[in-house]
């Protein structure tokens, strides 16, 4: 995470670049199918195939991507001394080892996207190697480390003494030091003491004499990562080196599991604090019963059914149940079933095996495993197509399932939270949606009322979400005026709370005083669309013709003047016809309507 900020941020600094981040070459190899890539930074350390490898893959003309695009490697763990030369021979622009110096990836960077802006001898395309400084006053001692380290593939300063050394460092910011305790001008330990001060992430290696092993204890204590004695062999020196750098990474990486787990349990308290009881906010006597229940149920393992309009927080109800609920620590995972094809809906639920069909490539964790331990929660659940429900049944009423071209039975513990906006009990009277699925869904029932019914809890709701803005935009909005508030307490609100947050989002933005005196609320339609159905009749078509004709008329005008009345917004317009996004989307195409008409 640190090595993606630190990249993300340098690029932007100076580059508008829209950056992809995957976790694998499979995932890389999606990415290239339907984009063009001018720089590719990998590090060496992937599952499967390295970043060497892949560096390789792309040189070859193995992955769809020119042969000639740049690339960088990066090793955020100890890859051994060879690495650079690893990525040289893959064929990488440049190589680094994490942390590098920000200044240096910038010139690379540069010299990738801007040649033309620089000087020849300003192009930078660094093959990093480990960078170790020999400070010794004696030349065997400094030519013996030398000719070693640089047959290992790192590469070698030499210091004679204390103030060339603190010079050198200085200079070339070494990722490891070799020093003698005894030289001129400043002695080793007066060096090691500066070096701690000012670069403390620096390997420093003491040099000391035979038998001083009280005075290498001394050093330890002032600040050394290690000491070597004289004589040493060169088996010796190969070995301190590669102990430390692979000390100093294990450090690194102690250091960021303790960063990511304090970034972790600190999100786990946002998450419930968010989720609390008090978060669902409402003082009507309807929302006082909703609370109530809700915190019936949040301490059982009883399935819920919630059900209410779009728009009324049914997905903050689900989330409020699990965490306030014993399983708080294990995960929620949320599944739109309205969202899901009907072809991939089944895979998604319960997973596959790779080759269960064509475009399986590999095995694939359904969302019933990933929620083991935790809740599922099922949004839009009347849309679940008759041919999953019968393997939903039993998965809800088993605790099992079996992949798709899977044999093996998968045991489960999960609880089940599904929600609907539809009269899911006229589903199951129509023969839409199974009955015995509906029972052991329905085992509590919550109701969420729409906000024409709690008119009371407008202003409440009103003041929450301009406190909300006033933050998220910088603004210092004090109230509404009466008419605004008159005006949004005289709307139906068809989209609810949703609705709400959005037209006074859209009103703290555009607002400049301290007052809300206007909102963009729709005007109440009375017209309604009719039709001169004497001048079909008089077609001579055949009536179930003819009835086509008038659907197909109504479908058309309806998706139109939904369109218009939310100015082309797809995702407010589905919820107010109460159609899913992807039917709304296939009408639209239908009858070749563009929402662009309407912006």
């Amino acid at each position: 995470d640190n090595i993606i900020r630190a990249i993300k941020r340098i690029l932007n600094e100076r580059y508008e670049v829209n950056v992809h981040i995957i976790s694998n070459v499979e995932e890389s190899l999606k990415i290239l199918e339907k984009n063009s890539v001018d720089l590719v930074i990998s590090d060496t350390n992937l599952p499967r195939i390295d970043g060497f490898q892949f560096t390789k893959m792309i040189r070859t003309g193995e992955i769809n991507l020119d042969k000639r695009t740049p690339i960088i490697i990066i090793s955020s763990t100890y890859a051994g001394p060879a690495a650079a030369t690893l990525a040289e021979e893959a064929g990488a622009n440049a190589f680094f080892y994490y942390p590098f110096s920000e200044d240096d990836f910038r010139k690379a960077v540069q010299s990738i996207f801007e040649p033309e802006k620089l000087k020849k001898e300003e192009i930078y395309f660094p093959l990093y190697k480990r960078k170790i400084l020999v400070a010794d006053d004696d030349p065997l001692i400094v030519k013996m480390i030398e000719i070693t380290l640089r047959k290992e593939n790192y590469e070698i300063s030499v210091a004679r003494d204390g103030e060339e050394a603190i010079n050198k460092i200085k200079e070339i910011k070494p990722h490891l030091i070799f020093l003698d305790y005894i030289m001129p001008k400043l002695n080793g330990l007066e060096v090691l003491k500066w070096v701690k001060r000012n670069y403390p992430e620096i390997i420093v290696i003491m040099i000391t004499a035979y038998g001083s092993e009280i005075l290498a204890v001394d050093l330890m204590k002032a600040g050394a990562d290690d000491y070597i004695k004289k004589p040493f062999s060169v088996k010796n020196i190969i070995k301190v080196c590669e102990n430390s750098f692979k000390r100093i990474n294990f450090k690194k990486l102690a250091e960021q599991f303790q960063e990511k787990y304090k970034e972790i349990e600190l999100l786990k308290k946002e998450i419930q604090e968010r989720y609390s009881f008090n978060n669902i906010i409402g003082k009507n006597y309807k929302m006082r019963e909703l609370y109530s229940l809700i915190e019936q149920v949040a301490g059982t393992q009883v399935t819920v059914l919630i059900q209410g309009e779009t728009g009324t927080g049914k997905e903050l109800v689900a989330k409020a149940i699990h965490y306030n609920s014993p399983r708080k620590d294990k995960p929620l995972v949320v599944v739109n079933c309205a969202a899901l094809p009907e072809t991939l809906l089944e895979s998604e639920l319960f997973g596959h095996e790779k080759g269960a069909f064509t475009g399986a490539i590999e095995k694939r964790i359904g969302r019933f495993e990933r929620a083991n331990g935790g809740t599922l929660f099922l949004d839009e659940i009347s849309e679940i197509p008759p041919s999953t429900q019968a393997k939903l049944l039993r998965a809800i009423q088993e605790r099992e399932f079996e992949r798709l071209g899977g044999t093996k039975t998968i045991k489960v513990d999960v609880r089940i939270i599904s929600s609907t906006n539809r009269d899911i009990e006229e589903f199951v009277k129509k023969g839409n949606f199974r009955k015995d699925l509906y029972f052991r869904l329905n085992v509590v029932k919550i109701t969420i009322p729409p906000l024409r019914e709690r008119v009371d809890d407008i202003p409440i709701l009103a003041t929450y979400f301009l406190k909300k803005f006033n933050s998220k935009f910088k603004k210092n909005i004090k109230k509404f005026s009466t008419s605004v508030l008159r005006r949004m307490m005289e709307y139906s609100w068809p989209g609810n709370v949703r609705e709400l947050e959005n037209v006074i989002e859209r009103a703290v933005v555009i607002t400049s005083g301290n007052e809300i005196k206007d909102i963009d609320i729709p005007e109440i339609e009375s017209e309604k669309v009719s039709y001169d159905f004497s001048s079909f009749i008089r077609t001579g078509k055949a009536f179930q013709e003819l009835k086509k004709d008038i659907l197909e008329k109504f479908e058309k005008e309806y998706i139109t003047y939904v369109l218009k009345k939310f100015n082309g917004n797809i995702k407010l317009s589905s919820e107010y016809a109460q159609l899913d996004r992807r039917n709304f989307y296939r009408k639209m195409k239908e009858y070749g309507i563009d929402k662009e008409m309407f912006k």
